[in-house]
């Protein structure tokens, strides 16, 4: 019995999974907040299980002496760093980040 139980578990967990990626699918997605803890750990969530999203928006501000591009520059270099077993996948995302 819980085996079964435990089968069922894993087998509804795959369904949520799989149906998140086809909700994201093509999606183009706004994000705020994407250089902080939260929104680095998102971004990388979302590049890692969700292959097909077509494009990222991130709002960036100016700060510290660094201009939205030099800060979107590090968010992506950090990203590469903590994903180093997904490099290529990172690299390739890479194009299709947007600052605004």
């Amino acid at each position: 019995l819980h085996r079964v139980d435990r089968r069922q578990r894993q087998m509804c967990i795959r369904d949520r999974v799989e149906s998140i990626k086809k909700f994201y699918e093509g999606a183009e997605i706004f994000i705020t907040g994407g250089s902080g803890f939260i929104g680095k750990v998102l971004i990388e969530k979302l590049l890692r299980s969700c292959p097909r999203i077509k494009k990222i928006y991130l709002l960036m501000r100016p700060k510290k002496d660094k201009t939205s591009v030099q800060r979107i520059q590090e968010l992506t270099g950090s990203l590469v760093r903590v994903l180093f077993v997904y490099q290529q996948i990172v690299f390739f995302y890479r194009n299709r980040f947007t600052v605004i």
